[in-house]
């Protein structure tokens, strides 16, 4: 995502009556990510994919605030996904040296 730009949700609606205001609990400046509409109500642990947040997710996010860092995957042409690289907490351990 850019900063101050509005993030996409994937089923998001601009016509939806249930408004929102779509946030983060990694405590930055810029986690309110967008304000925007469903065509029907969200439920307590839903998931929403936010279409244009991978380099903010790997950039703006740290270990302090407690979340995980994401695993980063690569989709190839012919579909198939492959794991690149993921976190764990010896990852998290190293970074207490610094």
């Amino acid at each position: 995502m850019i900063y101050k730009e509005p993030a996409s949700i994937y089923e998001a609606s601009e016509e939806g009556q249930y408004p929102y205001i779509i946030g983060s609990c990694s405590c930055l400046a810029g986690d309110q990510f967008c304000e925007t509409q469903f065509d029907q109500p969200l439920q307590i642990g839903q998931k929403l994919h936010i279409m244009d947040s991978a380099g903010y997710t790997m950039v703006k996010l740290n270990w302090f605030n407690g979340l995980k860092m994401p695993s980063i995957y690569y989709k190839r042409i012919d579909g198939q996904i492959e794991l690149l690289n993921e976190f764990g907490y010896d990852d998290f351990k190293r970074t207490l040296g610094k």
